[in-house]
């Protein structure tokens, strides 16, 4: 139960700080653009989606989670976004 509960706790956190930093990115970007972004449970959703196939490494200064990037496999070939 303990792992359980450990890696639970560990996909929420990734899903909230890659949902939160792809917010953050895009409301810039498109806020540039003209364009209105989308809501947060959106950016979610496409996280767990993510989070289905694709390895996650999350990026930390001082403990805090600052961002993250994605290794998805295409083609038969690995991207980093």
């Amino acid at each position: 139960m303990k792992k359980t509960y450990v890696l639970l706790g560990l996909l929420q956190e990734t899903l909230m700080t890659c949902s939160s930093c792809t917010m953050s990115s895009y409301v810039k970007l498109r806020s540039k653009q003209g364009w209105k972004p989308h809501t947060l449970e959106e950016y979610a959703e496409d996280v767990r989606r993510y989070l289905k196939s694709d390895a996650i490494f999350i990026a930390r200064v001082g403990g805090e989670a600052v961002g993250f990037v994605r290794v998805s496999k295409r083609g038969g070939s690995y991207r980093i976004e």
